[in-house]
């Protein structure tokens, strides 16, 4: 990361950002899904869950709170409606 004092000040700043995304691509990637499973089973595209994963778009916490679980479970909403 260098020695750089902004660099580093600024990383740390986003430690905790970067901490989570990586906690969102666990799932993803022990479940062996790509980013366009993922944004079908959220009702979205695949380019908004590589936004998210990359860091370039931030979302609501109950948003990302909803991409774990179902990297997890392989649950689809419309496997759930009558």
């Amino acid at each position: 990361m260098g020695k750089n004092p902004v660099f580093m000040a600024e990383y740390e700043e986003l430690e905790d950002e970067f901490a989570l995304l990586e906690e969102l691509l666990k799932p993803r990637r022990k479940a062996n899904m790509i980013q366009e499973d993922v944004a079908r089973r959220i009702n979205t595209k695949a380019p908004a869950v590589a936004g998210i994963e990359s860091g370039g778009q931030q979302k609501t916490f109950s948003f990302y709170c909803g991409i774990a679980p179902v990297c997890k479970s392989g649950w689809l909403p419309s496997e759930n409606i009558s």
